[in-house]
């Protein structure tokens, strides 16, 4: 008997995980802690295993049998779906993750994060390329001159920046 969206929905979960099954392999997981996992069991070269295709109900039943046809495909061209998409992930992982692209994604999380301006200015020139033009500071984004009198109160300093013994 084929699975419906109602009876997925209405899945309690038990003490022990429990399968609902639906047709050619596909079956709903129901864990104790209340998860529900889209996964599809078939044999490929005289194995069996387990496809895992998504939570539900992120991924709907309609969604889930149509992940079932797509690795029902696969394996009738002889291809193991579960290498087939280890290798799409880890293929999309190494196209990611250039220098570029932690660059701008560590860039982004500073500006979402709220920070000065003057310390954005300064990450976006640590990981500007060699050679490119320094940017341009505006006066808003300037730090204020000190004033003569904090000034007089500042220690004296050595070349090296550490405060010079009386």
């Amino acid at each position: 008997m084929a699975l419906t969206d109602a009876t997925a929905r209405a899945a309690k979960p038990r003490s022990k995980p429990y399968k609902m099954t639906d047709e050619k392999g596909l079956f709903l997981l129901v864990q104790p802690t209340g998860g529900k996992l889209w996964r599809y069991n078939y044999a490929m070269g005289g194995k069996r295993k387990t496809l895992s295709i998504g939570q539900y109900p992120n991924v709907s039943l309609a969604a889930a049998r149509e992940g079932r046809e797509g690795a029902r495909r696969l394996i009738s061209k002889g291809i193991d779906p579960s290498q087939h998409k280890q290798q799409a992930k880890k293929a999309e992982k190494v196209a990611v993750t250039t220098f570029r692209d932690v660059a701008k994604k560590a860039l982004a999380d500073a500006r979402k994060k709220k920070l000065a301006a003057v310390t954005i200015d300064k990450k976006e020139w640590l990981l500007r390329p060699p050679g490119s033009p320094a940017p341009t500071i505006t006066p808003s984004r300037r730090r204020s001159a000190r004033s003569p009198s904090s000034a007089a109160r500042t220690p004296s300093r050595s070349p090296h920046g550490c405060p010079e013994r009386a």
